[in-house]
């Protein structure tokens, strides 16, 4: 933009115009004079050289002679034009303007010239011809000239005048259009890298790197990661979900930068890569690519993971027991820590510091523990320095454990960490740098013994009193209303190794003796098996059971009603006593999980049991039970077991006698197998105690034998028979079967004392006649069946003989005997092979025998024993067996073996067939089950006895 005015030169009126400088006059165009001062213009410096470019006057030429000026651009321009203006002759001479661009004449053509200017107007100047300016007439022309050429960089005007014209010059204007801008984008992380849960910053710097001014707004685009977090954008930007938008104004030069504020999240980690872009401004190439295009990928750092686990040194920990702790183990994960660690961690009652925490090495390094307490009950002020690497590492809390602590849960605890940098990591609970111990308990160190007293029937508040014998207090009490269950005083101890008596004491108007009583260990190894020896109204602890960290338990079961009581036992007559007779005595045992029910000796059960780990029981008598009633005991004889007798306390029972006892007549009927075995009485209102059911399992006799024998030999069949209580024991040969019918065949039973299967020299003959034997129980009873084959049998003739054994319950009243057989096959072959299996217990170090046991884990090893009893040898001989069920191969050989067989061949479950078979004595892989073959090269001569051998694990 610029004003005008008229000056009077020379008499001659000239419109001149004056430009503000620095101020276009179009877009993209800026013009100046010869008193313009440098700019810039755009970006563009422009600077003058000449006897007359300086801003003193706007005329060049003055006082009529030759002058000249050369405009400098910093940066080639385009566009150019020159106005001139007050071109005048005098006495022919007229004022000229010649151009130089570039260094070079340039001359004006035709098509660039408007004469007069559009600016100055007035008279038209000449195009002389050499393409400059001439002045045409006294009147001061004007001419405006385009200059074609696309860069210019500098540009000289020379006024020539005429000498005889004085005080004579020319008005010029020059106008050019700056180069566009050439603009960049950069983008920068402040910091160069990241950190989670940091503020950061992603700084965007728009700049004109040729200096050219914007001439359009630029609009810069960033859009940032969701892994980041956006704050408050700067003035000029605005924030569309993650979409950064920023404005750069028209006009810009210099640079201009916007912080984007950032906080990175968890998974920014490793790295965030983040891309802007700038559009417009002026510069055609700034369109979202190349320069206008940044990018920046920025590592990313995680903060600190701790994690924590607490344990303790033992559980139970035990009440005054030195060198116990609690170890809190520490892991940090990602990276180092940023700040101290705090361990705050308050013990539970009872348990304080026995010295200060200590650190124990780990994976971690930079581990510092300070600031530890030694003594107190919270480790409170407790820190470990900041810069521990990731890798782990524990400290140590050693603790003294009080009386106080003791309880289910005494030492239980739970250690607060905070800090490390882990903003997860605070003073509140819960974290995963917490961590709580499982359940532990703290016991006393001596064995602790509580009473529980149990009321199945009853009302109104009752006090029970108990003498204590051998242990810390003399006596307790409690305290009872109604049916239900209450627990004495704690705190009672006894001495390791010592046993311990409680005596109960009823209320008036109870029963003297308790329904039961026995104890239990929770925290022994079998924490629901029953102990202690109930006699009258004392309970005697055994000393066995009263060990360090014992946690004893003993329940008195009481009735203020009525009740009978007794228990179901073992009647085998174990540890001395007396078997079959239907009393407890010696070290009988009792069977436990029998069902008990007390009936009206008809179809109504008034109450029902099972007996405990000890075989007692309780049965409650109603209340509503009317003087006179019938009732019956009933007792349930456990599955493989025999009714053997009942009693009364001491007083046998004889089956169908009645037997008065306590003011009470007691009838027992013992039952066949799958009937309840009963003891009947008459209700006369007073509870009955002892009555005591006597059960046996079954005796077992061996198994069927099936085997072949030639004309005219002896054939043994071998037999064990265990007994599971006392008794007398004899053999019989019940019947023999000759197919086809055949005189000759003989059979008798012989004693094998040694249990080898064959009948030894001088063998007792128990069969014919009969020898009774006295048994115990369980005594294996080994016996031979030996079975004469008749010389003129032929091959295929049989004789099964049905061996019985009898079996005399001794003490049983009234008597009892059972009777139990096997089927022994003798079939007559020419080919008289024998063979003999017998086994052992490798586990345990036991000899081979007929039978035997193991458990699970345990090996057996079995051997296959073949003899040739007959006259001829025999060829091809083959031994097949197979591996029992529930068991694994474990490996096989041979073990004696004939010099007549020459060579031997095996399968087994390591060589299934049709594998080929391997060497006998070869090594095999153990596992899998299945067949097993010996096969043998050569002849077993007439005689020739061998054995082969495998071994099983049981799964």
């Amino acid at each position: 933009m610029g004003f005008f005015c008229r000056a009077l030169r020379n008499g001659i009126v000239l419109a001149v115009a004056l430009l503000l400088a620095g101020v276009p006059a179009v877009a993209a165009e800026f013009c100046m004079d010869l008193k313009s001062g440098a700019g810039p213009y755009g970006g563009v410096v422009v600077t003058r050289t000449g006897s007359t470019c300086n801003p003193v006057d706007v005329w060049l030429g003055n006082a009529g002679v030759s002058q000249s000026c050369t405009f400098n651009f910093s940066a080639p321009v385009s566009g150019v034009y020159v106005d001139a203006a007050g071109l005048t002759c005098k006495d022919s001479s007229c004022e000229k303007l010649v151009t130089s661009v570039n260094g070079s004449h340039y001359a004006f053509p035709v098509a660039d010239v408007m004469l007069p200017s559009p600016l100055f107007g007035g008279s038209a100047a000449l195009r002389d011809g050499n393409g400059d300016f001439l002045a045409a007439s006294q009147s001061g022309d004007s001419a405006r000239g385009y200059i074609s050429t696309p860069v210019v960089s500098s540009l000289t005007l020379s006024h020539q005048g005429a000498a005889v014209i004085s005080d004579v010059g020319a008005l010029y204007r020059v106008c050019f259009s700056p180069p566009p801008p050439q603009l960049t984008l950069s983008k920068t992380a402040i910091p160069a890298g990241f950190t989670v849960a940091v503020p950061a910053i992603y700084r965007l710097t728009l700049s004109s790197r040729n200096g050219m001014e914007t001439t359009a707004r630029t609009t810069i685009t960033d859009n940032i990661p969701a892994t980041l977090n956006i704050g408050t954008v700067p003035a000029g930007c605005t924030k569309s979900g993650q979409v950064v938008t920023c404005t750069a104004p028209v006009g810009l030069r210099a640079p201009m930068s916007f912080d984007i504020p950032v906080t990175p999240q968890a998974l920014a980690f490793p790295s965030v890569m983040n891309t802007a872009t700038a559009t417009g401004g002026g510069d055609a190439a700034c369109n979202a690519a190349g320069a206008c295009r940044a990018s920046v990928t920025t590592p990313v750092t995680p903060l600190p993971l701790i994690t924590t686990t607490k344990t303790a040194s033992a559980n139970p920990l035990v009440a005054g027991t030195p060198d116990q702790f609690y170890t809190v183990a520490i892991t940090v994960s990602n990276t180092a820590t940023t700040a101290p660690i705090t361990l705050a961690d308050t013990l539970p009652a009872g348990i304080t510091l026995a010295g200060p925490p200590t650190l124990i090495a780990g994976t971690s390094t930079g581990v510092v523990l300070s600031a530890c307490a030694a003594a107190g009950s919270s480790t409170t002020g407790c820190s470990i320095g900041t810069g521990v690497t990731p890798g782990f590492f524990s400290v140590r809390i050693p603790v003294n454990v009080a009386a106080l602590a003791v309880g289910v849960t005494g030492g239980t605890n739970t250690v607060n960490l905070s800090g490390g940098g882990d903003p997860a990591c605070t003073p509140a609970v819960g974290q995963a740098c917490d961590a709580t111990t499982g359940p532990i308990r703290v016991v006393l160190g001596s064995p602790q013994v509580r009473i529980v007293k149990q009321v199945i029937d009853g009302a109104g508040s009752n006090v029970f009193n108990f003498a204590l014998s051998g242990l810390s207090k003399t006596g307790d009490s409690i305290v009872v209303a109604g049916v239900t269950t209450a627990t004495g005083s704690p705190g009672i101890v006894g001495q390791a190794g010592v046993g311990a008596s409680i005596t109960e004491t009823s209320p008036a108007g109870w029963p003297a003796n308790p329904v039961s009583a026995s104890c239990v260990d929770p925290a022994s190894a079998t924490p629901a098996v029953a102990f202690g020896t109930l006699t009258g109204n004392v309970l005697t602890i055994p000393a066995s059971r009263m060990v360090a960290g014992a946690d004893i338990r003993c329940t008195f079961v009481n009735s203020a009603g009525f009740a009978v009581t007794g228990r179901v036992f073992d009647d085998n007559g174990w540890g001395s006593g007396v078997p079959n007779d239907g009393r407890v005595n010696g070290g009988e045992k009792g069977l436990g999980g029998v069902a008990v029910r007390l009936t009206n000796c008809a179809a109504v059960v008034l109450s029902s049991a099972t007996t405990d780990g000890l075989g007692n029981y309780s049965l409650p008598v109603p209340l509503s039970t009317a003087m006179g009633a019938a009732l019956c005991v009933e007792e349930s004889t456990p599955a493989g077991h025999l009714s053997t007798g009942a009693s009364v306390g001491a007083t046998q029972l004889p089956s169908g006698a009645s037997i008065g006892s306590g003011g009470k007549t007691y009838t027992y009927t013992r039952a066949a197998a799958g009937t309840a075995d009963r003891i009947a009485f008459t209700w006369n209102g007073t509870s009955s105690s002892g009555l005591n059911f006597g059960d046996v399992p079954f005796n077992t006799f061996g198994a069927d034998s099936v085997k072949s024998g030639m004309s005219g030999a002896n054939v043994n069949h071998p037999h064990i028979f265990t007994a599971q209580t006392g008794g007398s024991l004899s053999f019989d040969i019940a019947s023999q079967v000759a197919t086809p019918p055949m005189v000759g065949w003989s059979s008798r039973v012989l004693a094998d004392p040694g249990c080898t299967g064959v009948p030894q020299a001088g063998a007792a003959v128990l069969y014919p006649p009969a020898v009774a034997m006295t048994t115990t129980a369980g005594q294996n009873v080994c016996v031979v069946l030996q079975t004469f084959v008749p010389g003129n049998a032929t091959d295929g003739d049989r004789n099964n003989a049905t061996v019985q054994a009898n079996f005399v319950f001794t003490n049983a009243s009234p008597g009892l005997n059972a009777s139990y057989t096997v089927h022994d096959t003798t079939t007559v072959s020419s080919m008289a092979l024998e063979l003999k299996k017998e086994v052992r217990n490798v586990t345990k170090g036991g000899t081979f025998g007929l039978n035997n046991e193991a458990r699970s884990g345990e090996t057996l090893e079995y051997r296959i024993t073949y003899t040739n009893n007959g006259a001829t040898p025999i060829s091809g001989l083959t031994v097949n067996d197979a591996t029992p069920v529930y068991t694994r191969f474990a490996g096989s050989q041979e073990d004696t073996t004939p010099a007549t067989l020459t060579a031997c061949a095996k399968n087994t479950p390591a060589n299934v067939a049709p594998a080929p078979p391997v060497a006998c004595a070869a090594t095999q892989a153990v596992g899998g089950a299945g067949a097993l073959d010996w096969k043998f090269t050569g002849q077993l001569a007439p005689g020739g006895t061998g054995a082969v051998l495998f071994k099983v694990t049981v799964n």
